[in-house]
Formats: C-alpha cells, sequence, structure tokens
C-alpha cells in the first residue's frame, strides 16, 4: 500500500478525473495498481520465507 501511495504522489500512476466515467473508476484503478505492486513484491517474500525455511529446516517446521 505504501509503494502505491508513494507512487501516486510521485506522478507515477497517471488518475484522469476530467469526466464523471474517470472518476468513478479512480478506485478501481488504485486497486489494480495495488494488485500489481503486491504481485511483483510477493516473490522476494516467498523467496525469504523459503530461505529461512531451509536455514531451521523444513522438519522443524513441519514438527511443530
Amino acid at each position: 500500500m505504501a509503494k502505491t501511495a508513494y507512487d501516486y504522489r510521485q506522478g507515477g500512476i497517471g488518475l484522469p478525473t476530467t469526466s464523471t466515467l474517470d472518476k468513478m473508476l479512480v478506485l478501481p484503478r488504485v486497486w489494480v495498481r495495488w494488485q500489481i505492486n503486491y504481485l511483483q513484491g510477493a516473490p522476494a517474500v516467498l523467496c525469504i520465507a523459503i530461505y529461512f525455511a531451509h536455514y531451521l529446516g523444513f522438519e522443524t517446521l513441519v514438527d511443530v
């Protein structure tokens, strides 16, 4: 969410609000942008989690 807000403040997200339709589509556009940012960050988090699980040992985590 912070990345989406940062992109909006820096002008990375162009949200036209000239017509009524554009104003109605602002929320879906922001939501789609948030989903894209989320999916771009998810592989990094997944890799870190797998690396940590490997470091601890997968058997240790399964035994809980």
